[in-house]
């Protein structure tokens, strides 16, 4: 819910933490459905398909330009018997034309895939090295993938068999803590469930043309010996059984038990049938609203599901480092070797705003100069010049090693995060982020090969330097208590942090380890960045002159004096143009946005979204996220063009903190745009454009 408006007060902030270092690596990836009838010329009664997903990791230098990369192939196959795949490729060329091969798996005539079968999956990594003719082919799949296509070759078509289109595609990560009272009916059970449902998707014109679904969860709690019989998405709100729309194909048969103790771990990746259209509403309805859909984990003993929940959004956040042998610790002299990686996660935040879980996800493109194991891959709580315990770990280890024959490529590990001693590592990272580092060891370098903090040293105080309304207008420089404020400076929180992965009933006073005081009383924090804040002033801040300061892990800041008023009305706009700042206004009527192209006529309930009306009646508490439409001000007047517009209700909206509507109906006789201000309790708020005809 706080996605939508932290976009719409124009303060989303910024997850991806870009590279300090020079370098930067990033993951691409590009999801089709491949068919014969794509061939050119078509193949016809051929039942075959395939599934393809492809990973492009590429390495920026510092001014964003491709120098190098790793290139991950992968499909899921299906033919009606036994094949021999003699190529599998990346082909330049638009869809009805053939086209020269440019990535290549080295699958060909002389070294096939035989299938007996005909069902199976290939993955297969193709190295794109700096300098080579490739790096410019990377460049141009990433900015225009619908020139390239993806092929398998067969014995019987050596020409291609199935193929498609480039199309990049979306990656979304939702987060579930499963419980069994969550079931319907609630059922009796010890069992527990951290889960990640990772939906990759590729849409053209807003269809959906393939996707890939990883379901990824951890459990504990369950009776020894317990059978699996099911692990779906179904479609249904909290409190509501509904039909199963994605399925993981778990089922009785396979006769999954549950691990020792009771406790493992349940991975599927699943392809989506795109012709079937109540999977493919799912993907897009989850999109629109996560708590749509549950996941549930069924069982003999509770077949209709032993462990559920609501899906949830998550929030991300994203390290990128250059990683080298000197940063090690002592320095490592000799070894030419480098790896441009990354960490990202995936957040669930409790109600304090402290890490619930998170999905970890590690890259890293490495150079090594031949032959190289790798026997871990970490984050670890240190600061430069010291070495420190692993706290976040990808997975990577003895007994799971990997094995590189030249030195050269990318590794890409995911990890479930939710045990304490991994809650406190994540917790460090929010709080004290330079305070971490990313390293990948090797057997000939137990301790570190590569390394790099994942930010640089910061120890400076946050300063404010200014302190407007949450609308963004410059000029309004008074708060009221309960209205949302923006705080700017420098330094306010070491990492930037929202509340995506967040849900409670009451919004936390510290994010990432940063708060905010008002006159001494504590402020809710939505989110928050090193150059800005997004807060509620404290509904029980003294009316007058007071002080605000901020507070990070680094200390305290300046203390900045802030005009606190009774009321502060103010109306938020997302555009601005020579007509003025356009409000945020919208057809009661449809919900449809009001813009040039779409004014509102004249008696239309017309509503715009405000915050600064002061307390509610009846009031809330600081930080209290709205149940009801039962919140309202009583009083607020509304002008249009200079005209009285008739005020219909003036409420906090549901779901949400500090943020305001007012609902009225458009007068009569304007066209064109048309001043829009609203008044309460004799104070006005800014000018704002509504377009009238």
């Amino acid at each position: 819910m706080f996605r939508k408006f932290l976009g719409l007060a124009l303060l989303a902030t910024v997850s991806m933490i870009p590279s300090a270092f020079g370098q930067s690596v990033e993951s691409i990836p590009f999801r089709v459905n491949m068919s014969p009838a794509n061939e050119v010329p078509a193949i016809e009664g051929l039942a075959a398909t395939g599934f393809g997903t492809v990973w492009v990791h590429v390495v920026r230098d510092a001014a964003g330009k491709v120098t190098s990369g790793t290139v991950d192939f992968g499909i899921r196959y299906q033919f009606p018997g036994e094949v021999t795949i003699t190529g599998f490729h990346i082909h330049r060329g638009n869809a009805g034309a053939n086209g020269p091969v440019l990535l290549d798996t080295r699958i060909n005539g002389a070294n096939p895939v035989v299938d007996a079968t005909g069902r199976g999956e290939i993955k297969r990594a193709v190295e794109v090295a700096a300098g080579s003719a490739n790096v410019a082919v990377l460049e141009e799949l990433i900015a225009s993938p619908s020139s390239f296509y993806l092929n398998m070759h067969t014995t019987v078509n050596p020409g291609g068999a199935v193929r498609a289109q480039m199309v990049r595609a979306e990656r979304r990560v939702y987060g579930v803590m499963m419980l069994p009272e969550n079931e319907v009916p609630a059922v009796t059970s010890n069992a527990r469930g951290v889960g990640f449902l990772t939906i990759l998707a590729s849409l053209e014109a807003g269809r959906l043309v393939s996707s890939e679904v990883t379901f990824d969860v951890n459990y504990t709690g369950f009776a020894e010996g317990t059978q699996f019989t099911g692990m779906h998405i179904h479609t249904g709100t909290n409190g509501t059984n509904g039909p199963v729309t994605l399925d993981t194909t778990l089922s009785r048969a396979q006769n999954i038990l549950a691990g020792t103790g009771g406790a493992g771990n349940l991975r599927y990746v699943v392809d989506v049938n795109v012709a079937t259209p109540a999977a493919v509403n799912t993907i897009l309805g989850i999109w629109a609203d996560a708590g749509s859909a549950y996941w549930n984990l069924h069982t003999v003993a509770n077949a209709g599901g032993e462990i559920r929940a609501q899906l949830r959004e998550t929030e991300r956040f994203s390290f990128s480092v250059q990683m080298s042998p000197a940063n090690e610790v002592p320095a490592i002299v000799g070894l030419d070797a480098s790896a441009a990686g990354s960490f990202e996660a995936n957040l669930l935040r409790r109600p304090d705003g402290t890490a619930m879980a998170a999905y970890g996800v590690f890259s890293v493109n490495h150079r090594f100069p031949g032959e190289t194991t790798f026997t871990g891959l970490h984050i670890h709580n240190g600061a430069a010049g010291a070495n420190g315990p692993v706290t976040l770990d990808s997975g990577i280890r003895a007994g799971a090693t990997v094995l590189t024959a030249s030195g050269v490529g990318n590794i890409y590990r995911t990890a479930i995060l939710s045990t304490d001693a991994q809650l406190a590592g994540l917790n460090n990272v929010l709080t004290n982020t330079d305070n971490n580092y990313l390293n990948l060891h090797t057997t000939v370098n137990a301790g570190g090969a590569v390394r790099s903090q994942i930010l640089p040293a910061n120890t400076a105080l946050p300063v404010v330097e200014t302190v407007i309304s949450a609308v963004s207008d410059i000029n309004l420089r008074t708060v009221a208590p309960g209205g949302l404020m923006t705080i700017f400076g420098t330094n306010l929180a070491k990492l930037a942090g929202n509340l995506d992965g967040w849900q409670a009933g009451r919004v936390p006073p510290s994010l990432n380890g940063t708060s905010v005081d008002l006159g001494g009383r504590p402020a809710a924090i939505l989110s928050v960045s090193p150059r800005s804040i997004l807060a509620q002033a404290p509904v029980d801040v003294a009316i007058g002159n007071a002080d605000l300061v901020v507070k990070s892990s680094n200390g305290a800041s300046n203390s900045f004096r802030v005009a606190v008023a009774r009321v502060a009305p103010a109306v938020f706009f997302d555009q601005v143009s020579s007509d003025g700042n356009r409000a945020v206004a919208y057809n009661l009527a449809g919900g449809a946005q009001i813009t040039k192209d779409n004014p509102a006529a004249a008696g239309t309930a017309v509503g715009i979204f405000t915050t600064g009306l002061g307390l509610s009646t009846p009031p809330q508490q600081t930080g209290d996220v709205v149940r009801g439409p039962t919140e309202r001000f009583t009083g607020v007047t509304v002008t249009v063009g200079g005209r009285a517009a008739t005020e219909m209700m003036s409420i906090l909206i549901p779901g949400y903190v500090g943020f305001s509507q007012t609902i009225f109906m458009t007068p009569a006789g304007l066209t064109g745009p048309q001043t829009l201000e609203i008044e309460y309790l004799g104070a006005k708020s800014n000018r704002t454009t509504l377009y009238m005809r």
